[in-house]
Formats: C-alpha cells, structure tokens, sequence
C-alpha cells in the first residue's frame, strides 16, 4: 500500500457500514479504521491486565514491562503530589498505560497512532479534567474557589486576577491535549515524508540510489527517536496531569 499523502495516515476511513432505520432517523453502527484500533487497545489492556494479575508467579517479560510502568507512575506521584496522591495511582498509570499503547501503536506498520487525533487526546484531557475537579470539590468544597485567587494578592486586583486565573485553569486541558497531539502528528508526518523522499530516490537509476541511502539511515535514527518519544509524551502527559492534580488536593 502506497502512500502518497503523508497526511493520509491520519484519516478516519470506514471499514464496516450499518445504518438502521429507526423512527425516521438513521442511525450509524458503521465501524472505522480509529473505532477498530480503540477496541483492539482495550482488549489488550484487559488481556495485560488479566496476565499480570492471575499469572503473577510466572516470570514472564510483559510482567516486567508492567512493573516498571507502576513503578515510575508510583514514584512520579510521589513526587509531584505526595503520600495523599496514593488513592490516583491505579487511575494515572492506567492512562500512562493507555497513552504509552496508543503512542506506539503508529510504529507498527498499518498500525494507526490514535493520540493523533486531537477529538482522542482532548478526550483523555477532558477526563482527567473532570476528575480532578471532582477530587478538588469532595476535599475542599467552597474552599476550592480559592485556586483561583492566590492568597496574599491585593483583594482589589480580584476582578482582574480571578477571569485570568479561570482561563488560565481551563486551557490546562487544551494545553494537555494539543501538546500530546502535536508531538505525535508532527513525529509521524515526518517520518513519512523522510520514508517517501528515499524510497524515490532508491527506485530511480544513476547515482540518486547512492544518495538514497542518506534519507534511509536519518529515518532508522528518527524511528528510534519517535519510539522514545512515544514513552516520553505518555510520561509528560501524565506528569502534567500530576502537577494539575496537585494544585486540586492541595490548593497551591
């Protein structure tokens, strides 16, 4: 399969189509190329997990790749939000989990990268958004306002300080979103077009299919450098959403 945009690694393209009838309306069971690849995603985290959970005594690789996602999650929750952070580590290592799978599985080929769909990453953002607002209200109810008004300012820049604070609080979930997005999509698209560029240059004739060879050892370096990616955006999405997290239980 040819791929002459390097784009085109991102569209949402049917696999399945079923529309039903319904009371004058259609409704659409159709089944992309993105909705295949979630379900794929979440069978093999249940399957990771089922693995680890009931074949604990058997040494096997994946347990150790497992291992030490929990135990870089534990010790970045540690660090960034303290003992009272403890009750989010089964949530924040799983979308650590989760962001990590997603991120690699553009490396696989015919594999789709899902955290290059911004409508993806702003659903991971939004809900970890939700979350630790929900955190914030149950500990601090009213006394929650206060995020928004550092103490020790002036109580007449308050009309100024307090829009600025909301808005700055709200893009937390823009700015986790797009930065995943960005990364991911800007990764993939230039692994593409550096793939196509030597690709030509090794199908044609005379000296280009020396010159060739150039493009084909910068993009094995960059497939190196995208799968490390890969593990560091999952990291700093979840070091963000830590620190986030850490204002909501502790108010500063």
């Amino acid at each position: 399969m040819f791929i002459y945009n390097p784009l085109e690694q991102f569209q949402v393209s049917p696999l399945f189509t079923l529309f039903i009838y319904n009371n004058s309306n259609f409704l659409d069971f159709s089944l992309s190329n993105y909705s295949v690849t979630v379900a794929l995603l979440c069978f093999f985290f249940v399957m990771i997990i089922n693995v680890f959970s009931f074949f604990y005594e058997v040494n096997l690789l994946i347990q150790t790749i497992v291992l030490n996602f929990i135990n870089v999650s534990l010790q970045m929750i540690k660090d960034h939000i303290g003992t009272v952070g403890k009750t989010l580590f089964p949530l924040l290592t799983t979308y650590m989990f989760i962001t990590f799978c997603a991120n690699l599985l553009g490396m696989v080929p015919y594999g789709i990268t899902l955290t290059a769909q911004l409508v993806i990453t702003f659903y991971l953002a939004l809900t970890l958004f939700v979350a630790l607002n929900i955190c914030g209200v149950s500990i601090h109810k009213h006394t929650f306002l206060n995020l928004f008004f550092p103490s020790g300012s002036p109580l007449a820049l308050a009309p100024l300080i307090v829009p600025i604070e909301i808005v700055s609080y709200v893009f937390r979930v823009i700015s986790l979103s797009v930065r995943l997005f960005a990364n991911m999509m800007a990764g993939h698209t230039l692994l593409k077009v550096i793939g196509g560029f030597g690709w030509n240059m090794l199908n044609d004739s005379g000296l280009t299919i020396i010159f060739g060879l150039v493009p084909v050892l910068v993009i094995t370096i960059l497939i190196g450098l995208e799968l490390a990616v890969a593990a560091i955006q999952a990291y700093v999405f979840i070091t963000l959403a830590s620190i986030y997290f850490h204002d909501a239980f502790l108010l500063h």
